[in-house]
């Protein structure tokens, strides 16, 4: 494109004779005036910063959306999507991720370029291909290659910083017996973007320069969702976490309790079952409020008995319902409810933060992003039906869950973190009351565990500004590793 505008420009320099004889003198055709050197030199100068602009635009060429991981994934978990893309125009707001059978992610552009590695979670077998857009523009293009669905008994491992062989060696240990697939990382940032996008993993195996570059946050957030690591060096990157010395390698493979991925499974709606929509509680308090206010303005009237008493209520009426009115707009209709686990492990604690939310009319909600968050469907067709999608910065973090909530229906939300500290409170009741009781008992507990009762909590999970009616926590004790896996 540059060297046919370069072609164009030397027509045109050929079209106006040379510049160095033309004359701006009137009268004197062909006559040598003193401002051709300054048309040449402008000229020139014009002709270089055309092309140093263009030179310096990022053109179509330039935009790329690729998978880092060559397609593999496990369903219902989130996946890394590399992202370079330019806006074209200030009416591009952002770049658009989506696919059937998947939780769509929209990442926004604030005016520049986005240059990052953002989360994208594929659910279902429709989510075949992954499509990427940038409205209002024409069409899309679809990100090659092909997605690429594991089971169970197939292990996906990134490494960076060692050989693939090695790499493979360490993972057959901590998944013996499993198929394992190696995929490269980058030694200088093996893990970029938002730590949830690489969930998808199986096992990271780093050398000990690489593991610093991923740094504890990260770390931590991937330990939540199971991803096992094997560090080579001599010291663990974060000693007072449970690494465990196997040969060269420090390896940590925690195993979280609870759903791990969002399968569709209508059990995790059973904490919920009896729940009916209406009006928030501070809703309906409010309203309460303004009819006792109503109620005595219209007794006032009715005992004073003034001349227009009857005009008098009908304009206290209008007041009340037009303050209704006005007051029901700046309200949402959603209810949310939540409540905590918090396993206590030999070497970790875990606390899986629940929200669930529900509402009477159609509605959208949104949901600010806390480490890890994730929606859990019980179907496909809740799915579908809720357009779900993450928003996110530039820089690839989420900013955001957002998605529609039909009337009547109910949509549950899981936030995981796990860490080497020690819980900050105890169980204050051995009876268990909270209604994610039967959700426990199916998901979380396995033999040898003990529910120590529950303790006072606070919401992690919520619209900004929306009140939660926040159940007590729940505290299990685990002496044992736990090998099995939901």
């Amino acid at each position: 494109m540059i060297s046919n505008l370069e072609s164009q420009i030397s027509n045109l320099r050929y079209q106006i004779k040379d510049p160095l004889t033309l004359t701006l003198s009137p009268g004197v055709p062909g006559a040598r005036g003193p401002e051709a050197p300054i048309l040449h030199f402008t000229f020139y100068v014009l002709r270089f910063t055309f092309l140093f602009l263009l030179a310096t635009q990022p053109c179509l060429a330039d935009d790329s959306v690729t998978l880092p991981l060559h397609g593999y994934y496990h369903p219902g978990k989130y996946m890394p999507v590399d992202v370079a893309v330019t806006p074209r125009s200030a009416a591009e707001n952002s770049l658009n991720l989506t696919s059937p059978g998947s939780v769509w992610t929209f990442v926004r552009f604030e005016g520049g370029r986005i240059d990052t590695t953002v989360p994208w979670m594929p659910i279902d077998e429709r989510a075949r291909a992954l499509e990427w857009y940038v409205p209002p523009r024409k069409g899309g293009a679809v990100v090659e290659p092909v997605l690429k669905p594991l089971d169970e008994h197939q292990r996906l491992v990134g490494y960076a910083g060692i050989d693939a062989e090695s790499a493979r060696s360490v993972a057959a240990s901590i998944y013996p017996g499993d198929s394992l697939i190696a995929v490269p990382l980058n030694p200088a940032m093996p893990l970029p973007g938002s730590a949830a996008a690489w969930e998808t993993l199986d096992a990271v195996v780093l050398d000990s320069a690489a593991a610093q570059r991923v740094g504890e946050s990260r770390f931590a957030n991937l330990v939540s969702s199971g991803v096992a690591f094997a560090i080579r060096g001599e010291a663990a990157p974060w000693p007072y976490w449970p690494w465990k010395r196997e040969g060269l390698w420090q390896v940590l493979h925690f195993r979280p309790a609870g759903p791990s991925a969002s399968a569709y499974d209508e059990a995790i709606y059973e904490p919920v079952a009896s729940w009916r929509s209406g009006w928030p509680e501070e809703v309906r308090g409010g309203f309460m409020k303004l009819l006792v206010v109503y109620s005595i303005v219209v007794l006032l009237l009715a005992l004073w008995k003034p001349r227009f008493a009857a005009v008098g209520a009908v304009i206290c009426s209008g007041i009340l319902l037009a303050g209704l009115s006005e007051w029901g707009k700046h309200r949402k209709p959603t209810q949310t409810v939540g409540g905590k686990v918090r396993l206590i492990g030999p070497g970790l604690t875990q606390d899986d933060d629940w929200a669930y939310q529900i509402s009477h009319q159609d509605t959208t909600s949104v949901i600010p992003w806390v480490n890890t968050t994730r929606i859990l469907f019980a179907s496909a067709g809740q799915l579908d039906r809720s357009g779900a999608r993450i928003v996110c910065y530039p820089s690839g973090d989420p900013d955001y869950v957002f998605y529609s909530l039909p009337a009547k229906t109910k949509i549950a939300l899981l936030c995981r973190r796990c860490g080497p500290q020690a819980p900050n409170v105890t169980a204050q009741e051995t009876t268990v009351t909270s209604p994610l009781a039967p959700l426990i008992k199916e998901a979380y507990l396995r033999p040898g565990d003990r529910i120590l009762g529950e303790f006072p909590c606070a919401s992690l999970i919520g619209e900004r500004y929306a009140k939660v009616q926040q159940w007590q926590g729940v505290m299990i004790k685990r002496d044992g590793e736990g090998k099995s896996e939901r």
